[in-house]
């Protein structure tokens, strides 16, 4: 659903500034576009799964609850969308630590909720209710914050930046789509091949790897608004840059590598 658009937002806006409210505006539409669009794909595999899935392997029917915290997850799209807009807005005017302040309260807002709904009985569905919570909360935050520090949004419709970003960020799309099957197909296939408590498992260790590459996602964004005025004004400079910057990931990674593969016994625990 965000189809690469926050990175040709947050490229675009780092090099005109002048033109921020005009790609934020049709960049947060077509977000909003393929939200509504993505509905009959994300129907269509439940459908998929409901039906087909119970006849090759022995796993059972989503159950009505779970069908109902996708149905709400899925409305948390609306609100999220709009916010990673918002969110790349900051990054593209060199606020990074905005964001990264919110995300910290989104955190505490989502564990702190998530708690006092599942002790109050809400399962599945009140967690997901809380997600929802949450984003609505979170674009709200960051909207008062973007008005506050560049602009008050104006619509400004625009198809040829519409039809600029699709075309642009495609590439992205394609290769953001391939990286999260790769990650995640998996979490599929082992609920089929064992069941669902089984899948739960494996996200609990998967829980590490999604913290760690935290660091890797907060630094190539806050990099990339210098580096996008660097390859129109220096290309020298971009090059030392890049350089500069995989030697650091390279200093972090290897030793992060290292210490979570001798913990890796503890870490589930």
């Amino acid at each position: 659903a965000n189809f690469g658009l926050n990175t040709f937002l947050l490229r675009e806006v780092s090099r005109h500034k002048g033109e921020a409210n005009r790609y934020l505006v049709n960049t947060t539409i077509l977000r909003i576009g393929l939200v509504l669009l993505n509905i009959p794909l994300v129907a269509g595999f439940l459908l998929l799964r409901q039906r087909i899935a119970p006849q090759f392997v022995e796993t059972p029917p989503l159950e009505a609850e779970t069908i109902w915290a996708l149905g709400l997850l899925y409305s948390g799209l609306f609100f999220s969308t709009i916010s990673t807009g918002l969110t790349a807005l900051f990054y593209a005017y060199e606020r990074a630590e905005t964001p990264a302040a919110i995300q910290t309260v989104s955190a505490f807002l989502t564990t702190t909720l998530g708690i006092t709904a599942l002790l109050l009985g809400g399962g599945v569905i009140g967690l997901a209710a809380v997600s929802v919570v949450v984003n609505a909360v979170t674009l709200a935050i960051l909207g008062t914050l973007a008005v506050r520090a560049f602009f008050r949004p104006r619509l400004e419709i625009d198809w040829g930046v519409q039809r600029e970003a699709l075309r642009e960020s495609f590439p992205l799309m394609l290769n953001h789509l391939f990286a999260t099957l790769f990650f995640r197909v998996d979490v599929i296939l082992l609920e089929l091949l064992q069941n669902s408590t089984v899948v739960g498992w494996y996200r609990v260790v998967y829980t590490w790897v999604d913290a760690i590459m935290v660091i890797p996602s907060y630094f190539t964004l806050s990099l990339f608004p210098v580096m996008s005025q660097q390859a129109l004004e220096d290309r020298g400079a971009l090059r030392r840059a890049y350089i500069l910057a995989v030697k650091l990931m390279s200093l972090i990674s290897v030793p992060t590598a290292i210490m979570t593969t001798l913990l890796a016994p503890f870490l589930p625990f």
